[in-house]
């Protein structure tokens, strides 16, 4: 069941960041890394992020003993770090998920509004004109493709969308509800560099 977290979890207690920290993270570049937990002094609470800054959270997430090396504390006038994480060590974690609704909302609207530019569905639109020129076309998430010929299991199907004549219909796009943003056997989601880029630039944006 998906939850929106930004409306149901209280503030964890934050502690003010002196304005040397500040500066010390002006000067400073974050890890790279495509996952990082946002944590907070005296809060159990884990945010899972997509950028190393706060920014909408894809959900909470509880991993003890998180890596230390790499961490760094957030911009802003009050303290919490970012910790780049493994796929494989949320993998791990994956039990201890809660989804957050709102970011399921604005992900879905970001396939949405690309699909017809994401080049695996533009290329198996085209492959489809020899084969009777119409039909529906699974985006599917990275981390576990198919075989060829074979149906992803539902839970790595994003969404669907109907293509004619070699042309993606992006207004014919269907979100997957039974898609999960982590899974037991492959992990976090995993998105083409191209969506990726997408939802990233749209997690920059004011909410």
């Amino acid at each position: 069941m998906s939850l929106c977290i930004r409306r149901s979890i209280h503030r964890p207690n934050l502690i003010r960041t002196s304005s040397l920290q500040c500066r010390r993270y002006s000067d400073f570049t974050p890890p790279e890394s495509t996952y990082y937990v946002q944590s907070f002094p005296r809060s159990k609470e884990q945010y899972l992020l997509l950028l190393p800054r706060t920014s909408l959270p894809l959900g909470l997430i509880r991993i003890p003993n998180l890596p230390e090396q790499d961490s760094f504390p957030t911009a802003g006038p009050v303290t919490t770090f970012l910790h780049p994480v493994s796929a494989s060590l949320l993998q791990d974690h994956f039990h201890t998920f809660i989804e957050n609704g709102g970011f399921r909302t604005l992900f879905q609207k970001v396939v949405a509004e690309n699909i017809d530019k994401e080049e695996v569905v533009v290329n198996e639109a085209q492959a489809l004109v020899s084969a009777g020129g119409e039909g529906w076309i699974h985006l599917c998430d990275e981390r576990q493709l198919p075989s060829f010929g074979r149906i992803p299991e539902t839970e790595d199907i994003i969404g669907s969308v109907f293509c004619k004549d070699g042309v993606v219909k992006k207004e014919t796009y269907e979100p997957c509800l039974t898609y999960r943003f982590i899974t037991s056997t492959a992990g976090p989601m995993k998105l083409s560099p191209f969506l990726l880029g997408r939802l990233r630039e749209r997690l920059t944006l004011p909410t």
